[in-house]
């Protein structure tokens, strides 16, 4: 798995758009959450139905994802590093730094990402 300071990824990476659920694993205990965008350093995603957690501790979630069109399941261990709140709508929504991922899982999101701008 690759680690990664956060000034080397974040923001760098080219984002786009994406409407999927993906499993965001807490305590071992696994919560549906919507991907809103994603990039090969992290994911913003919307949180439907989990716990309330202590906004004092440090928040470290796993993610299982399979993007479109791929049987290829990913990995991968990230922070919560923004947490927003959508007043009209009532949604959370979470900024998640990927901390660590596998070479090939990174791979398969950029060359997804690539070939969505590309298209």
């Amino acid at each position: 798995m690759k680690t990664g300071r956060l000034s080397d990824h974040w923001r760098y990476s080219a984002r786009i758009p994406l409407d999927i659920y993906i499993n965001k694993i807490i305590n071992h205990t696994p919560y549906m959450v919507k991907v809103k965008n994603i990039s090969s350093s992290g994911v913003y995603i919307h949180r439907l139905l989990e716990p309330a957690t202590d906004k004092n501790k440090t928040k470290r979630v796993t993610l299982e994802m399979m993007l479109p069109g791929s049987d290829d399941l990913i990995w991968a261990r990230g922070r919560v590093v923004r947490e927003s709140i959508e007043h009209e709508r009532g949604v959370v929504g979470e900024a998640i730094y990927f901390e660590k991922i596998r070479d090939k899982d990174r791979k398969l999101i950029e060359n997804y990402v690539e070939s969505t701008i590309n298209s």
